[in-house]
């Protein structure tokens, strides 16, 4: 578990106030269009700062701002797919192609995706 503070294996506020409330309106809109909030972070609150914890969102529409635009802290969206065609079209239609990862015991899965994902940074088994 994550908790709030500066010390190993915590995590600190977000910057400033306008990136709090940037984050906090990118959660608030994804839960308001139907997505599942599975880990919120909206309470972590303390007297000094602006604290928001780790997020984790399940979608229900890839229209989701949240989905298609950099949240820039702590929120990670998951959205189910059908396929693993489909989860490598979501991932190559991203502008941003940062990184992708697959997460697997089968080295055949690993090659399957690492090969056909367009991302510059590719992990198996690491983010």
């Amino acid at each position: 578990e994550i908790k709030a503070g500066s010390g190993p294996g915590e995590m600190g506020p977000v910057i400033d106030q306008a990136s709090h409330d940037s984050i906090l309106s990118y959660i608030e809109h994804s839960e308001k269009s139907g997505a599942k909030i599975l880990l919120d972070g909206r309470s972590w609150k303390k007297d000094e700062g602006y604290w928001i914890g780790p997020t984790v969102i399940q979608h229900s529409s890839l229209q989701d701002k949240t989905i298609s635009e950099e949240v820039f802290g702590p929120v990670l969206s998951v959205y189910p797919v059908q396929s693993w065609e489909e989860a490598v079209d979501i991932e190559n239609s991203s502008p941003f192609g940062n990184a992708a990862s697959i997460y697997t015991t089968h080295g055949g899965n690993a090659e399957w995706f690492t090969s056909r994902f367009r991302a510059s940074m590719l992990g198996v088994n690491i983010g």
